[in-house]
């Protein structure tokens, strides 16, 4: 047994090699292939390629073409302008994303072909065309593109389905790989040139991984394409092994590294004895015929790779040679730092002392390098699984829920906004409802911009009356609001009762009149305030179409002890992210229509903001004019909402729908040369609200769990 343990150690070292290689490739499958979030986020970094844009565009334009009429051949380069438009567009990559995942999820569907099918595209680009040309706009055919379409019995389909029945090899390989190199190094007579070899077998894993990587790469370069489809291919090809051949640099690196730490006990590089070995073994003609066919095989397969791929073989050589230049150096560095072989002691220090010092400091190096490795790949690890699982509370941060938007300034942002925010149905008192709920409740859903109106107000035993600061003529209320609205107003005026001689008004949230419906500021302030310290990765913004006095809204701010958390914008500075308004405690921006001012943090809000009209009778009124801020204004207000005394739900399922918001808020996008930084709606929860804002930040639907 004993004469056998060098040779049983050797095989092990090897075979943990060759295990760590087949890991290191199992692992990038079940990360970059297999898990949806991961291929999901390559498949969406594709979109970063100027050729790939190109390429889907033409794709899509042709489906437009071969569905429409054949009048729209002629204006195939209008489409094609408005379609490349849509393509980097971040609501094109929500709806891309989408169809990734849908595509990813089928192909745990049994019988279910592969298809990404690009649903909701018309969407988007009704709303480029009709910015450029309204009436091309109205004869566009309803297109869903598919960009692949792979059935089962596909070999591709097959290899992926496969894939994923094995995905359980991507922790199981790496793990027996060290269990290998464990295993060989403890057999070894001399544990020294044992480690030396696990380095040098990871090395040639990891370097074998890298190789495989470029190989594949020549292979898929070798097809006689366009120029076009080649760049394409290459956009599509890094982002996907990128990170493979990364992760194989990184183990030949260490594994390099490991070896010279270890050799470094027992011989120093002899780089002339080296290329002396490797001329020999090019040079030397084997004895038997099969050798001899093999290393005549080996030639011939040689001059092919110099041949077609020089540039990749090239690569390849260049690689190495780093690599040996690699442990060279780093073999002399630890010989010369006098922690090297045993025998070099300097004069005067004790031999068997010294040598007792340096093997134990040279096995701590070689610790330390191990060490570093394993950390490594489980950085790698964990960091693969947070990037890829947002369900995970020990991922990414997610700033307003998603981690996309926590380096955008807030001028990159869209948020869902309630319009007249605080005339909520289910709040006391409040008639003429514009929402179902009332802050909090619109907080929990996922709005994050609120409308609020504010007055003056008497509290009275049965509700709250206007103060006369804001009294108008009952003609002119009639003019405006309507017959109906007036005469409620004096009925319940009239059952409130009248006001104490002395009291003193307050600031409330009311629409026109407190008599139908008011509550006061500062308790809804109250509300936000509790939500942004039970919610840190939040930002919130308040609009306030302010009928009272800014000392009075300041008040109320203080009052809820908001103002401590509201952020200020100075003209000098650029418009910070989400997260470094939340890590700076400022996650509310607070502005005023009236363009009162007062403490910094009360911005004139025509300054910041400009808007779409907002007196739409009809949904087909909605228009993307200017209104009311300034054109070079940094926020932008899309009003999407029916207007009417008495604001109708019904209105808002209609006008709140997917595709009717999101063609719409493109459409304004598109001719106003911004992002509808808020979408201010009625009825929050009628339609699909927030996930038009999700597409319009560029976000996809939300998707299935990561695979185990």
């Amino acid at each position: 047994m004993t004469r056998s343990r060098p040779v049983v150690s050797s095989g092990l070292i090897a075979v943990g090699g060759i295990l760590l290689f087949a890991g290191l490739i199992a692992f990038w499958g079940r990360v970059a292939i297999y898990d949806p979030h991961g291929f999901s986020s390559r498949a969406i970094e594709v979109l970063e390629n100027d050729a790939v844009r190109t390429v889907v565009t033409e794709n899509v334009v042709d489906e437009i073409v071969a569905r429409g009429s054949a009048q729209l051949v002629a204006v195939r380069p209008v489409l094609e302008l408005a379609v490349g438009q849509v393509v980097e567009s971040r609501p094109f990559r929500a709806i891309y994303g989408n169809a990734v995942r849908q595509a990813h999820a089928s192909l745990f569907a049994p019988d279910q072909a592969i298809v990404l099918e690009l649903l909701d595209l018309m969407i988007i680009v009704d709303g480029a065309v009709r910015a450029i040309d309204p009436q091309l706009a109205e004869r566009l055919p309803d297109v869903r593109a598919t960009l692949i379409q792979l059935r089962k019995r596909d070999f591709a389909a097959q290899a992926i389905a496969t894939g994923t029945r094995v995905r359980f090899l991507g922790w199981l390989l790496p793990l027996l790989a060290f269990l290998a190199f464990g295993a060989g190094v403890w057999l070894a007579s001399d544990r020294d040139r044992a480690v030396s070899r696990v380095g040098v077998s990871a090395a040639a894993a990891g370097a074998a991984v890298t190789a495989t990587v470029g190989i594949g790469r020549a292979i898929l370069m070798s097809s006689d394409l366009e120029p076009l489809a080649e760049r394409a291919l290459l956009g599509i090809w890094r982002p996907f092994a990128g990170d493979l051949a990364i992760w194989g640099l990184g183990t030949a690196v260490l594994g390099i590294a490991l070896a010279a730490a270890a050799a470094s006990a027992f011989r120093p590089v002899d780089i002339r004895a080296d290329a002396d070995r490797v001329r020999r073994a090019l040079t030397t003609v084997p004895e038997s015929r099969l050798g001899r066919l093999a290393r005549a095989l080996g030639i011939v397969l040689a001059a092919v790779a110099m041949i077609r791929w020089p540039s990749t073989l090239m690569g390849g050589l260049g690689i190495a040679a780093g690599l040996y230049a690699l442990y060279v150096g780093l073999n002399e560095l630890i010989r010369a730092s006098g922690i090297g072989i045993e025998g070099e002691v300097p004069r005067g220090a004790q031999s068997s002392g010294r040598a007792a010092g340096l093997r134990a400091l040279r096995h701590a190096l070689t610790a330390a390098i191990l060490v570093l490795g394993l950390v490594g790949a489980g950085w790698l690890y964990v960091s693969s699984r947070s990037a890829t699982a947002p369900g995970d509370p020990g991922g990414i941060r997610r700033c307003n829920g998603h981690a996309e938007l926590c380096d955008r300034p807030l001028t990159d942002v869209v948020l869902a906004t309630g319009h007249n925010a605080m005339a909520a149905a289910a709040e006391p008192g409040w008639f003429f409802a514009s929402q179902d709920g009332g802050l909090r409740r619109q907080l929990e859903f996922g709005m994050r911009g609120f409308m609020i109106d504010t007055y003056y107000g008497f509290a009275v035993s049965r509700g709250v009356r206007t103060s006369p600061l804001h009294e108008r003529s009952r003609q002119t209320l009639i003019e405006e609001f309507g017959v109906e609205f007036t005469e409620a107003a004096d009925r319940l005026a009239a059952r409130l009762g009248p006001v104490e001689e002395g009291a003193r008004p307050e600031v409330f949230m009311c629409h026109v009149m407190c008599e139908v419906g008011a509550t006061r500021l500062a308790d809804a302030l109250t509300d936000v305030r509790e939500f942004l310290e039970s919610n840190h990765d939040e930002v919130v913004v308040i609009i306030l179409e302010d009928g009272t006095r800014p000392e009075d809204t300041v008040e109320a701010f203080r009052e809820a002890a908001l103002d401590e958390l509201a952020f200020v914008k100075r003209p000098s500075e650029p418009w910070p992210t989400l997260a470094e308004m939340i890590d700076a405690n400022r996650p509310l921006l607070v502005m005023t229509e009236s363009g009162a001012t007062g403490p910094p943090w009360l911005h004139s809000g025509w300054e910041l903001m400009q808007e779409t009209p907002y007196a739409f009778r009809t949904p087909a009124d909605f228009n993307c004019a200017e209104s009311r801020g300034r054109p070079d204004s940094p926020l932008f207000i899309l009003n999407h909402w029916i207007h009417k005394v008495t604001p109708s739900p019904a209105d808002a399922d209609s006008v709140n729908a997917y595709d009717v918001l999101l063609r719409r808020a493109l459409e304004c996008q598109m001719e106003r040369g911004r992002v509808p930084n808020f979408v201010a709606v009625n009825f929050y929860d009628r339609g699909n609200v927030l996930a038009v804002v999700d597409a319009l930040n560029g976000i996809p639907a939300s998707s299935p769990e990561s695979l185990p």
